[in-house]
């Protein structure tokens, strides 16, 4: 039996990612090789070893396949300006509230676009914005699970202008994402709910009030930052203090949160 399993485990599947993005054959023949190695030198105390070469597969297909997701825009062409104007609908994944802002998280995406004679189906996960203004009490309805139809401007994945610039449409795409929304109105097409994420949703709602409610408004934005990763709800200015001194890192939610959760849980058990 090793010893930290799950630690190896974690390793394996982070090295698999790494080596995903080099190409899924070199992934493939590493791993080959990986479980070669491991089955000469475990011994038969060292069977958990054998598991190594699978999650670091595992890990390399995963990321391997968010490369390749939807390779080419099936929207957007040359001509296009940066946004099209239109209606999508999608199956709501995640949903936040951002202070007089929403933002939605759609999987299953179609869309219908003005100008455009055909409809758009299997485009991808979106991510829409919206201001709660006149439309807040549409906004206000919708949960997650709900098949929601949005109207308001479709924009493209973002082109890199620099060498060595950080890639957004590249990250949207590995987590899902194909293109952004300013979302203008919402219309709820099926009300059927996914209760775990709804419930989720409440209690860190709960939590972040209980914070604001306790600590007040300064540093009820620097708690909510560290302890919900909510880093918009920290001030500006004092959030650059903590980058300037080198400890921005605070203010998101890292492995050592997630395992003093753990712990805590583990001993109230």
């Amino acid at each position: 039996m090793i010893r930290r399993p799950l630690l190896w485990y974690a390793g394996a599947y982070i090295l698999g990612e790494v080596f995903g993005h080099c190409g899924f054959w070199e992934a493939a023949g590493t791993a080959i090789v990986m479980l070669a190695f491991v089955r000469v030198r475990s011994g038969q105390k060292k069977r958990g070893m054998l598991i190594l070469p699978f999650f670091f597969l595992a890990g390399a297909v995963l990321a391997w396949n968010a490369g390749q997701a939807l390779p080419m825009d099936a929207v957007f062409r040359e001509e296009d300006e940066s946004s099209l104007s239109g209606t999508v609908s999608g199956t709501v994944v995640s949903l936040e509230k951002r202070e007089e802002k929403y933002r939605l998280r759609l999987k299953s995406c179609s869309a219908s676009l003005k100008g455009r004679e055909e409809e758009f189906g299997k485009i991808g996960g979106i991510l829409v914005f919206a201001e709660s203004s006149e439309t807040e009490a549409e906004w206000e309805t919708v949960q997650e699970g709900n098949t929601v139809r949005v109207s308001g401007d479709l924009y493209g994945p973002e082109k890199t202008g620099n060498p060595g610039q950080f890639d957004m449409s590249a990250y949207y795409r590995s987590i899902g994402i194909r293109y952004t929304m300013n979302g203008e109105s919402v219309e709820i097409v099926s009300g059927s709910r996914s209760l775990p994420r709804l419930y989720l949703r409440k209690v860190k709602e709960w939590m972040a009030e209980g914070i604001m409610r306790s600590a007040g408004e300064r540093y009820g934005g620097m708690l909510r930052a560290m302890v919900l990763g909510e880093k918009w709800a920290a001030d500006e200015s004092e959030a650059d203090l903590y980058t300037e001194a080198g400890i921005g890192h605070l203010l998101a939610i890292s492995g050592l949160h997630i395992s003093l959760s753990g712990m805590g849980i583990y001993r109230f058990l």
